[in-house]
Formats: structure tokens, C-alpha cells, sequence
């Protein structure tokens, strides 16, 4: 689910300008891309069900979204509970008290996809995360797993995914910039619980994006 400022009818139209499917589901239009089957089984589907409010994942999920929000049926208290905790903290924040592997198929690719499936996703029972924007952007998030050992070495693959990209910090100009954010970058385990918080300077964060940008600008032009 997500939460936002959306144009329903604007993106159904764009979606279907570029050869996606819009159907219909009880009054409400689910999305999906070109190569998608809108019966197919697995297939990752968009559906607005209002001006602010947008529900994805797979085709059948969709549309159990779409029906217990028209049965006005009450989300779970934990739910409830972990959004409102999140979301007054941050402008921009998810949460899932199911398995991060269950979002394995919604992925575009399938090393991704593999990835997602690995034992230490399926270690991850909840997840929760956000962004403050703001002067310097605050990132955190929380992962509840099934055991200590699995926080523990959930942490040590962020370390080392980390390092990884700080060790490149002189051959390439964007992981330089990411490997400097990085430098911020804390990791706690407290029992079966990893929390993350990173603090990005916000010009910082701009400057990334415009290397990011003329890279991508470069790569065309050698085309």
C-alpha cells in the first residue's frame, strides 16, 4: 500500500499509451505492464483506490485489497499500530509484517528475484523503514527476524555489502559519493532486531543525483 498525491486517470492512460492492460475490478481499474496477462498468476498489478491511496503486488492480492476496502474491513492492530509509528516519524516510509521474500515476484529481475527468495530474506518476518526529508534527509529501518543469529548476520551482509562499495570509492564517481553517505551509516542488533539509520547531508544527496544524471547522459551519447 502507499499513500501520496496520484492521477488516476492520468497514469491508467499513460500506462495503456505504452502498451500496458487496464481492466476493470469492481468499479476499480487494476494496472499492468505490457507483457503482462491480467489473469496470469504471479503478475504484478497497480490499483488506485483513490486519489491518494495505491495498493500493488500480485494480480489476486490486488483485488482482495480492492474488496476488503469496499467491505470497509479493519486492518490488523499490529499493523495499525507499526503504521502509525512509522508514519509520523518520516515523509515517505513502507511497512510489512509479512516476509520480505513474499515480494520476491514483483521484482523486474531474476537475480532480484533469486535474491529475495535466498534463507536470509526468509529470515525477515517484518520490516518497516522510512525517509525524512529535511536540511539533512534521516533514513532508518527495522527488520524483525527469527532468531538473534539471523539480525547478527543480517547485519554483517549490510557491513560487507557496504564495504564492498567503499573499497570502489576511488574508481568510480557515483560509489564514491554513495561510499561517503555510507561513512554514516549505523547498524544496531538488540535480540532478534536490526535497526539502520543513515543521515545524508541533502546537497549531498543532490549531488549524486546529478552525477548519477550526466553518466546516464554520457552512456547515450556512446550509443
Amino acid at each position: 500500500m502507499a499513500r501520496g498525491v496520484f492521477n488516476p486517470a492520468r497514469i491508467a492512460g499513460s500506462v495503456q499509451a505504452n502498451g500496458g492492460i487496464v481492466a476493470n475490478f469492481q468499479g476499480i481499474d487494476i494496472l499492468s505492464g505490457p507483457a503482462k496477462q491480467i489473469n496470469g498468476a504471479g503478475e504484478t498489478a497497480v490499483a488506485f483506490l483513490d486519489s491518494s491511496t495505491a495498493a500493488m503486488g500480485d494480480l489476486e492480492s490486488v483485488k482482495a485489497a480492492i474488496q476488503r476496502r469496499q467491505s470497509k474491513a479493519v486492518a490488523s492492530s499490529n499493523l495499525l499500530g507499526k503504521v502509525r509509528d512509522v508514519s509520523v516519524k518520516n515523509d515517505f516510509w513502507f511497512v510489512t509484517l509479512v516476509p520480505i521474500s513474499e515480494f520476491a515476484d514483483a521484482m523486474p529481475d531474476a537475480n532480484l528475484q533469486g535474491a529475495m527468495r535466498g534463507d536470509l530474506m526468509h529470515a525477515i518476518s517484518q520490516a518497516s523503514g522510512g525517509v525524512k526529508f529535511g536540511a539533512n534527509v534521516q533514513v532508518a529501518g527495522e527488520a524483525v527476524t527469527r532468531s538473534d543469529k539471523d539480525a547478527s548476520a543480517l547485519a554483517d551482509v549490510i557491513r560487507f555489502l557496504a564495504g564492498l562499495i567503499q573499497q570502489s570509492r576511488d574508481n568510480n564517481g557515483t560509489a564514491g559519493q554513495i561510499s561517503s553517505m555510507l561513512d554514516n551509516l549505523e547498524l544496531r542488533t538488540a535480540a532478534n532486531v536490526l535497526t539502520m539509520s543513515l543521515t545524508i547531508p541533502e546537497r549531498q544527496l543532490e549531488q549524486m543525483m546529478e552525477t548519477m544524471r550526466g553518466t546516464k547522459h554520457q552512456a547515450r551519447k556512446v550509443e
